[in-house]
């Protein structure tokens, strides 16, 4: 008998292609249907119960070749909880900042937000690094000795 966690989709190739864009049309679509709620409750519904649980399964159930790729997808991985954790605030300073220069050229807009992105992918991974890594290793040592 299959357990819960076999019964995952399979893909043999391009796993990560395919969730990567799949993630990336749903963030790209925030809301939908403007001011009709309805609308968009029903549009975060079906991300919910269909669109992030099929992503989920189709990136369990992919192979991963090469290097690169499994660099790519551990590096992702490792920071994923430090980034959830700390990128609020940055969106925040990103925002004001945004609302506070309207009449910047977009280019500068552009770049502020690849700055941001990129200090909040630093910010996680040194949050990983200098935090979560010395407490794991902390916690495993202190609380599953055999």
């Amino acid at each position: 008998m299959l357990s819960r966690l076999d019964k995952t989709i399979k893909i043999e190739r391009g796993g990560f292609l395919y969730t990567s864009l799949m993630v990336l049309v749903v963030l790209c679509v925030p809301v939908l249907g403007g001011d009709n709620k309805i609308i968009d409750g029903i549009y975060q519904l079906i991300c919910i119960l269909f669109a992030f649980p099929l992503i989920l399964s189709i990136g369990a159930g992919s192979l991963l070749k090469g290097k690169k790729t499994s660099r790519v997808c551990v590096f992702l991985g490792q920071i994923s909880f430090p980034l959830y954790i700390t990128h609020y605030p940055l969106i925040y300073m990103h925002t004001s900042w945004a609302q506070r220069h309207l009449g910047a050229p977009i280019c500068t807009h552009i770049m502020v937000g690849i700055c941001t992105f990129l200090m909040a992918l630093g910010l996680a991974w040194a949050a990983f690094k200098l935090y979560d890594e010395p407490v794991r290793s902390w916690l495993t040592k202190h609380w599953l000795k055999r």
